[in-house]
């Protein structure tokens, strides 16, 4: 399958994108809201329903615009570069858990992005009031993962 078939498959079984597929697909965190598809050799994440996906893609945008300057980009539409956009998802959502349960503080992995984000509204109200000051401390200090070893030998 050519990348242009897997792009205009991927939208047909795909209507509703999970907008944390990256550090889903990563296994760095998961989400009971997740449909996993499979295409070909490949894996997409979707979100099982309007409402949740739309809260993700609300705090997304929200962690974008506040770690602009964290993460060196002049805009928050644009697309990232897949490093900066993993640092983005997996470094908020872990920051957004330290800051709600400061038990996990050591912890890398996020068990459920829906219930995390649920529990962020209740605690705070609105998505708009979480703390993104320690939140854009995580993304900047996050680290992905090294390669296991050197390439070529």
């Amino acid at each position: 399958m050519d990348e242009d078939e897997f792009k205009a498959t991927y939208l047909s079984l795909n209507s509703r994108a999970c907008p944390f597929e990256k550090v889903i697909l990563s296994r760095q965190c998961d989400c009971s809201r997740a449909a996993r598809i499979f295409i070909a050799e490949r894996q997409a994440v979707g979100c099982d329903a309007d409402a949740p996906q739309q809260q993700c893609l609300a705090l997304l945008q929200l962690l974008r615009s506040n770690a602009s300057f964290a993460l060196k980009i002049t805009s928050a539409t644009n697309r990232l570069p897949h490093t900066k956009e993993m640092k983005l998802q997996a470094g908020g959502l872990l920051g957004l858990q330290r800051a709600l349960q400061p038990e996990y503080a050591t912890s890398a992995q996020i068990d459920d992005i829906h219930g995390l984000i649920n529990l962020a509204k209740t605690t705070y109200g609105e998505l708009a009031d979480l703390p993104y000051s320690e939140i854009v401390q995580a993304i900047a200090a996050y680290q992905g993962r090294r390669s296991g070893g050197r390439r070529g030998e």
